[in-house]
């Protein structure tokens, strides 16, 4: 664990398998964390307020880091559809049973192409303009990441 853009030192909070348990004392204030293993992928949590002579109590599911190229996330990739997939029209529609807060679309290099911030479950894109092809769709939802393929065959 991590406190962000508030460490002098870089000092981290470390734990053990098989539970993380982390324990941190804190002045009362709102912080941003981060939660890291290795073969998972990081969280963050946004805004978390802190209170003088009280617990502060987040769970946190670390998502494993597991396929090719990151991809086989399976957690949130269960609760994510985009259509039509393949695209042979100019928009489409992503539909999850969480909230989507952003959305990065990445070429098969790797490249980021664009970001959006969604904030919603229901999001309708555009893909005027990206030629022909394989892209992938990384979507940071509410309970951790997700990728998504999608082709584009007009």
């Amino acid at each position: 664990m991590y406190v962000l853009l508030h460490e002098e030192d870089s000092s981290w909070v470390y734990t053990s398998l098989p539970n993380g348990n982390y324990h941190r004392l804190l002045a009362e204030g709102t912080y941003t964390v981060r939660y890291s293993a290795p073969g998972y992928e990081n969280a963050v949590r946004n805004n978390l307020v802190v209170q003088n002579r009280q617990a502060t109590i987040v769970d946190v599911l670390l998502i494993p880091s597991t396929g090719v190229g990151g991809i086989g996330y399976g957690f949130v990739n269960d609760r994510v559809d985009i259509y039509p997939n393949p695209l042979k029209g100019e928009t489409i529609s992503i539909k999850a049973s969480v909230i989507i807060n952003e959305l990065t679309i990445y070429d098969i290099a790797g490249r980021a192409l664009f970001t959006r911030s969604v904030g919603d479950e229901k999001y309708q894109l555009n893909m005027r303009g990206l030629p022909d092809g394989i892209y992938f769709i990384r979507l940071e939802t509410d309970i951790g990441p997700g990728l998504k393929k999608m082709v584009i065959n007009r």
